[in-house]
Parts: C-alpha cells; sequence; structure tokens
C-alpha cells in the first residue's frame, strides 16, 4: 500500500514537471481563436503572432503553447486592420512585452517586413 501511494506520487510529480517545462520549439500553430486569425511561429524562445483574433481568446490558446513563465512576445505581425485580426492584440499588449510590432506592406514599406521575418527566422 505504501508502495502504490509512492509510486503514484512520483507520476504526479512528472506529469506536473512535464505540463510545466515541456516547450513547443521550433513549431508553427494556427490558434483557434474563432471568426479570425492567429498564427503562433517559434524558432527557439523567440516568438511571432501573426494576427490575433476577433477578441482575448488568443490569450487563453498562447497559454498552451507559450512556457508560463515567459511573458515576452519577440514579434507580432498584423496582416491588416479589421478587428477579427487586431483585436486580440490589444489584449495581447496589456498583458505581454512586445519586442517589434509589423504591419503589412501596404502601410509599410516591403524592405521593412522583410527585416521582421528574417529575424524570426534566422
Amino acid at each position: 500500500m505504501k508502495g502504490k501511494i509512492f509510486e503514484n506520487i512520483f507520476w504526479l510529480l512528472l506529469a506536473f514537471l512535464y505540463i510545466c517545462f515541456f516547450k513547443y520549439e521550433n513549431t508553427i500553430v494556427f490558434l483557434d481563436v474563432g471568426q479570425g486569425d492567429a498564427i503562433l511561429i517559434q524558432n527557439g524562445s523567440t516568438q511571432l503572432l501573426v494576427d490575433g483574433g476577433p477578441d482575448n481568446k488568443v490569450m487563453y490558446e498562447l497559454q498552451k503553447y507559450m512556457p508560463f513563465y515567459d511573458k515576452k512576445i519577440e514579434y507580432i505581425l498584423l496582416t491588416h486592420p479589421h478587428d477579427d485580426h487586431l483585436v486580440g492584440l490589444l489584449e495581447l499588449l496589456n498583458r505581454y512585452e512586445v519586442g517589434t510590432s509589423c504591419t503589412i506592406p501596404y502601410v509599410m514599406k516591403m524592405k521593412t517586413i522583410s527585416i521582421c521575418y528574417r529575424s524570426i527566422i534566422i
């Protein structure tokens, strides 16, 4: 009986450590944010979030793929300023530190956008 208790404690501890420290590195995740779009691209510990969706649902989706202690997103990219892509980013700016924000070529020059893409990929 005592051995079974220790075994259960071991498995619970192992599951807890896995949940807390498992990292989704080098992934592209299409986040389920409802009608709009949100895409998380991770390269090591660097994240790029493309769009934010129509509401704050992106916050819950990010928690699934980012470590709980990581409160910085290095890059955000807004493809176009419609509500179904923008509103989630506004909430994100309140809760996360954001390094660089980029917009689409018709708002900014293409050279600036390519610099953002290059620095996340390299």
